[in-house]
């Protein structure tokens, strides 16, 4: 029972924090950023994994699924994606607290012997009313370029704020960035027997991460009406 009104008054502590938050007209960009090194991972292999959106909800916890645009069938997401074809990521808590972004990506260049391979994915909408101007690139590059095994991998994200949950939301995000990078990706990159079991804890962490969230939402809702 304690510890049900110690839950309470956080949630109410941190929705009060975003409805002070709402009353700033603008925020700035956030950033994250998140490194993880992948010995036993050639960089072309690292590329084309991270490069096929299929396999983002086998690493990423928050990540529900990925579908293409419109649900045409058009894109292979199971492949690559080509400069200019698009995503769509729902994540979050579905069926509950579904959110979804449309990615596209910008850029890709796959690694190389002489050089480092990099992948931009951007999307100018982003979360709508939450968060517009996403990006999220990786940097690949070889841990030795001499026999190009292991692999050295870098995320940076940015986004602007469109609403204080935003702002809220950035330590979930950058938990959920280093348990997919650090944890997750190295283990299904080396087909680990128990992937599935981390993975299965991973998401029913991140699920209650954005429960938590949802909640937050609700509560700012309801002290903003009051507070007018």
């Amino acid at each position: 029972m304690k510890m049900r009104s110690t839950v309470t008054l956080t949630i109410v502590a941190l929705a009060t924090t975003a409805s002070r938050l709402s009353l700033s007209s603008a925020y700035s960009p956030i950033s994250l950023s998140t490194k993880s090194k992948l010995s036993q991972t050639p960089p072309i292999e690292l590329y084309q994994f991270l490069a096929s959106p299929a396999n983002w909800p086998k690493i990423v916890a928050s990540s529900s699924s990925v579908e293409s645009p419109d649900n045409t069938k058009t894109v292979d997401l199971s492949r690559p994606l080509r400069q200019g074809q698009s995503v769509n990521e729902i994540f979050g808590l579905p069926p509950l607290f579904p959110l979804s972004v449309t990615w596209q990506c910008v850029k890709s260049v796959p690694p190389t012997n002489t050089k480092k391979g990099r992948l931009e994915f951007y999307s100018v909408n982003g979360v709508p009313g939450i968060a517009t101007r996403c990006k999220m690139n990786f940097d690949i590059d070889a841990v030795n370029r001499n026999n190009n095994e292991g692999s050295n991998l870098s995320l940076e994200m940015e986004y602007e704020p469109q609403s204080p949950l935003a702002v809220l939301a950035t330590p979930i995000l950058t938990v959920d960035n280093a348990l997919a990078l650090k944890v997750l990706l190295p283990s299904v990159l080396l087909e680990s027997s128990d992937t599935t079991v981390p993975l299965d804890k991973f998401r029913s962490l991140m699920g209650s991460l954005y429960g938590v969230l949802a909640l937050l939402m609700l509560t700012t809702c309801y002290l903003e009406e009051v507070s007018y």
